[in-house]
C-alpha cells in the first residue's frame, strides 16, 4: 500500500507540477483564513485593550480552524472527484488524488490535527470538509490517519483507535486503486490495523489490534477477527465468524456465517469455510 504521507512519485516535471499546486492550494486553504484572522484582529485592536485580545487567543485560533475547515470544503468542490477504480499511470485519476492528497495533506499538519482530531465539532466538521461521510459520534484517537477522507464512510457509533491507517487507495505494479472503505454502525478496529481500500466492515465487527485488511475484503456483522490477522484482498468473513488469532487468509477466501478459525492458522487461496463450522487447518 502506498505511503498514506508520500506523494504521487514520477519524473521531474511531474514533481514540479505537484510542489506547484501545493503551493497553491496551500495559499487558498492556509493563507486565506489566516488573512481572515489577521484581519479580525486588526480590527479588534480599534476597540479592545492588549490583555483582552490575548485572553481572546483560543477564540481566534478557533475562528482559524472553521476558516480552514470552510477553504478545504471550497476547494475539495473545486478538484475532480475521485471515483473508485483501477487506474494506468498517466490517467487521470492520479492527478485528482493527487490534489486530493495535498488537501488531506493541509488538514493533517501537525499545527493544528491533533485539535481538530479531539474535538468531536472540529473533527466532523473537517472530514466533512474532505469529503468524508462519517456520524458525529464516532470514536478516533490523535493519530488515526485517514489518507482518503473522500473515500470514508463511518456509521455512528463506531471506533477507529490509536496507530490505525484507513485509506483508500493502493498502489502496486504502478497501478492506482482506489476503492470506498465503509466502516458500519458500532465497529470497533483496535489499535495500530490497516485498512485496505475498499474494505467494509460491518455492524459491530471487531478488527483486533495490528490486523493487515487488504482491499476489497468484506467483514461482516458481530464478526470478530483477532491479533494480527493478515486478512487478504477479496476475502469475505461472514457474520458472526470468529477468526483466531495471527491467522493468514489468503485471497479469495469465503468464511460463511459463524465459521470459526483457529490460531496460527492459514486458510489457503479460495478456500471456503462453511457456515457454523470450524476450519481444520492440513497438517
Amino acid at each position: 500500500m502506498a505511503s498514506a504521507d508520500r506523494p504521487p512519485s514520477g519524473g521531474v516535471a511531474l514533481k514540479l507540477l505537484y510542489e506547484a499546486a501545493t503551493l497553491v492550494l496551500a495559499t487558498v486553504a492556509v493563507g486565506g483564513p489566516l488573512t481572515l484572522v489577521v484581519l479580525g484582529l486588526r480590527q479588534a485592536t480599534e476597540w479592545l485593550p492588549w490583555w483582552a485580545i490575548t485572553l481572546l487567543a483560543p477564540l481566534w485560533f478557533a475562528a482559524f480552524l472553521v476558516f480552514l475547515c470552510a477553504a478545504l470544503f471550497a476547494l475539495r468542490l473545486v478538484v475532480p472527484r475521485l471515483v473508485p477504480g483501477h487506474y494506468a499511470p498517466g490517467h487521470g485519476a492520479w492527478t485528482a488524488w493527487g490534489l486530493h492528497f495535498i488537501l488531506r495533506r493541509l488538514w493533517a499538519q501537525p499545527l493544528w490535527s491533533g485539535v481538530l482530531m479531539t474535538s468531536p465539532v472540529l473533527r466532523t466538521l473537517s472530514l466533512r470538509a474532505l469529503g468524508a461521510r462519517v456520524a458525529f459520534d464516532i470514536n478516533t484517537a490523535m493519530d488515526t490517519l485517514f489518507s482518503d477522507p473522500s473515500l470514508l464512510r463511518i456509521d455512528r457509533g463506531a471506533m477507529v483507535s490509536g496507530g490505525c491507517i484507513v485509506a483508500g487507495h493502493f498502489v502496486e505494479n504502478g497501478m492506482l486503486l482506489l476503492g470506498a472503505t465503509h466502516i458500519a454502525e458500532g465497529a470497533q478496529i483496535l489499535s495500530s490495523c490497516m485498512i485496505g481500500p475498499g474494505v467494509t466492515v460491518g455492524p459491530n465487527a471487531v478488527l483486533a489490534p495490528e490486523c493487515r485488511i487488504g482491499p476489497g475484503a468484506r467483514i461482516g456483522a458481530q464478526a470478530h477477527v483477532g491479533y494480527g490477522c493478515q486478512v487478504s484482498g477479496g476475502v469475505t468473513i461472514g457474520e458472526d465468524v470468529v477468526v483466531g488469532h495471527q491467522v493468514t487468509l489468503e485471497p479469495g477466501v469465503v468464511l460463511e456465517a459463524g465459521a470459526v478459525v483457529p490460531s496460527y492458522a492459514r486458510v489457503p487461496k479460495n478456500h471456503v469455510v462453511p457456515a457454523g463450522t470450524r476450519f481444520k487447518p492440513t497438517p
